[in-house]
């Protein structure tokens, strides 16, 4: 609300009082208008703007230069609102400098003449909040500087007791509003910086940037076109200037490249085709300036995070379209029962003169690539170093390969189980379970097959299965998000359980074009697979990989914080780190929400880990190559 002293002579407190009209004036003096209430606007930040309410909040910063009057022990003059007044009088009105004092905390101290507050001065608030500066007629006008209760700071020109004019608003979030107010509120053109020094630059409508304006990140990067509606983000058609002299040109979504675009690189290469979160990505064509070895000039097709693909599908897998969906149902439909059945006659029986090493891996999404790819490696990881080969079991959900390998459904899983059972020692002998997919919050994991109607795999379903094959010695490894849920539902003296995150927490490189999840990445590829393992018992193994995986979260983001959803669609830290340019990335950045790190988790007791750890590492071989190589 802002507070208008209004005009009054005063009584002198010596009790001499004109007559008449005189005393009329007295006791009407010093009315407080407190009815004009401004009209408070969303702030940035989330926080209500009150500049409107100007005099009411504001502001106490201390006499200007030179006044500093000497407190009395009796008041010169008493207001008939209990207001006490140190200062000289002229004609029985207030007038010089003085101090205005009431009951309620409030506090005038500065210019006045005839009567009113006019000039240079300064008005502290009960709440807190001051004023210093101009006075006009008994209202702030002028140049001044308001600080309210809550620590937010407007310095600059004022009207009628609210801000108005040129003027600086600086929040308590670090965020500042330079440019044109109006009766209280940012109005017309003007630059909102934030507290990482991104400038948004537009008019400036109820404190957020509006309509066609652009953002300057700190690192020179200028993205321009229209800001949506009641963010700080630019959406549609717009252009980027990056520092390196790229320029993009084409559809942004959340200040991004996105959609279709031409990127003309600094090198003179140009890109025209689609484009995902600041990256070339999906159909495009690269016009290179210059020829390859090979002398090609021209990349055109299929990308994925910045990297050509070379072909309309490139890669490893079948073509995800609805032709392959249906020619995979057929498939499915008649090969599942052999297919089981000749991997369950390929396994060889334990050695009854040691403790062995049986596997099972399962991709369990086919929806995506990236699962088949990590369990295939892990199964030859196995297979090859930890002597596996003949007692492995694959399970696989993917659009490639149906034809030779067993799907991973609730009923394959069972008999899988049932069926290394059957040939090992369930008393002595270890299983490892290995499953990579997609996980929900309510700790399911993902079996799906396009145009297949599959059911999930519960946590309970999967511990369930494990109890009945009798199978004593176990360790799970669930790669997923949201993975830390399965460990109750699998928690055994005989059992070990890694997931790849905490319960209530999303993994990271579930991308179809991917060649690994983050956490099978560290802990299969950059840990087992090396010849530093050697030696390693699998829960420093563990550790190191959730080392690992906790510094590429960090480098995917620099803020850490939340948005799991969001998260399971990021791109692989190759792609992120290596493909995209340093400018994209503080795009990229710019837009991605907070996340939380996954939190990768291992449970199991400290004796039964000792024992595994050292039959761990009798089951390592010698080093050779990596799967694949």
């Amino acid at each position: 609300m802002g507070v208008t002293v209004r005009r009054a002579t005063i009584c002198a407190s010596n009790g001499q009082a004109g007559a008449g009209q005189q005393s009329k004036r007295c006791n009407s003096m010093w009315e407080t208008n407190r009815a004009r209430a401004g009209r408070g606007a969303a702030g940035c930040g989330g926080q209500a703007r009150r500049i409107a309410a100007a005099l009411s909040m504001a502001l106490a910063l201390g006499l200007a230069a030179g006044v500093a009057l000497a407190k009395p022990s009796a008041p010169d003059a008493r207001t008939p609102d209990g207001g006490l007044y140190y200062g000289p009088l002229r004609q029985g009105q207030l007038h010089g400098q003085g101090r205005l004092e009431w009951r309620n905390g409030m506090v005038y101290t500065g210019d006045f003449e005839q009567g009113l507050m006019h000039g240079q001065g300064q008005l502290r608030l009960p709440d807190g909040s001051s004023y210093q500066g101009q006075f006009r007629a008994g209202v702030l006008s002028g140049h001044g500087r308001l600080r309210y209760a809550d620590g937010e700071v407007y310095t600059g020109e004022f009207a009628d007791a609210l801000p108005h004019g040129q003027g600086v608003l600086e929040l308590v979030d670090g965020q500042r509003i330079e440019g044109r107010f109006e009766k209280g509120q940012a109005r017309g053109p003007g630059v909102l910086i934030d507290r990482d020094g991104v400038r948004y630059e537009a008019r400036i409508e109820e404190n957020m940037p509006t309509g066609a304006g652009r953002i300057v990140l700190p690192n020179g990067t200028r993205i321009e076109g229209r800001f949506a509606e009641g963010g700080l983000s630019i959406q549609g058609r717009g252009v980027v200037h990056y520092p390196d002299g790229a320029h993009y040109k084409g559809q942004l979504y959340a200040s991004l490249p996105h959609g279709s675009g031409t990127l003309r690189r600094a090198d003179g290469a140009v890109y025209r085709g689609e484009f995902r979160q600041g990256l070339m990505h999906g159909q495009g064509t690269l016009r290179l300036a210059k020829p390859q070895a090979d002398g090609q000039r021209q990349l055109k097709g299929q990308w994925r995070a910045g990297r050509w693909l070379g072909g309309e599908q490139g890669g490893d897998a079948a073509p995800n379209t609805p032709e392959q969906w249906l020619a995979n149902i057929d498939t499915a439909l008649y090969n599942q029962n052999a297919l089981l059945a000749r991997a369950f006659a390929q396994l060889r029986p334990q050695d009854p003169q040691q403790v062995d090493l049986y596997a099972l891996v399962v991709a369990g999404d086919g929806t995506e690539e990236v699962f088949r790819r990590e369990a295939t490696y892990v199964r030859e990881l196995l297979d090859s170093r930890y002597g596996t080969r003949g007692r492995s079991l694959a399970l696989i959900n993917s659009r490639t390969g149906v034809a030779q390998t067993p799907l991973a459904t609730q009923e394959s899983l069972r008999r899988s189980i049932k069926a290394l059972a059957q040939v090992m020692d369930v008393q002595r002998d270890v299983l490892l379970l290995f499953l990579t997919s997609h996980g929900s919050r309510d700790h399911e994991l993902s079996l799906q097959m396009r145009g297949m109607p599959l059911r999930d795999l519960p946590a309970a379903t999967l511990g369930r299965l494990l109890r009945e094959s009798g199978i004593r010695h176990r360790v799970v490894i669930v790669s997923a998000c949201y993975s830390g849920g399965f460990v109750p539902a699998l928690r055994d003296p005989h059992t070990l359980v890694i997931t790849a995150s905490r319960a209530d927490r999303a993994s990271f490189g579930c991308a179809d074009e991917n060649e690994f999840t983050y956490f099978g990445r560290a802990l299969f590829k950059e840990v087992l697979a090396k010849p530093a393992a050697a030696g390693l018992g699998l829960s420093q193994a563990f550790a190191q990989a959730s080392a690992l995986v906790q510094q590429w979260e960090r480098a995917l983001q620099p803020q850490p914080g939340e948005g799991q959803a969001a998260a399971t669609e990021e791109l692989s830290p190759e792609a992120r780190l290596e493909a995209m340019p340093e400018a994209v990335q503080a795009l990229a950045q710019r837009s991605q929400e907070r996340i939380e790190h996954s939190e990768p988790m291992l449970d199991a007791s400290p004796e039964y880990l000792q024992w595994l750890d050292q039959h761990w590492q009798r089951w390592q071989q010698p080093t050779r190559s990596e799967p694949g190589q």
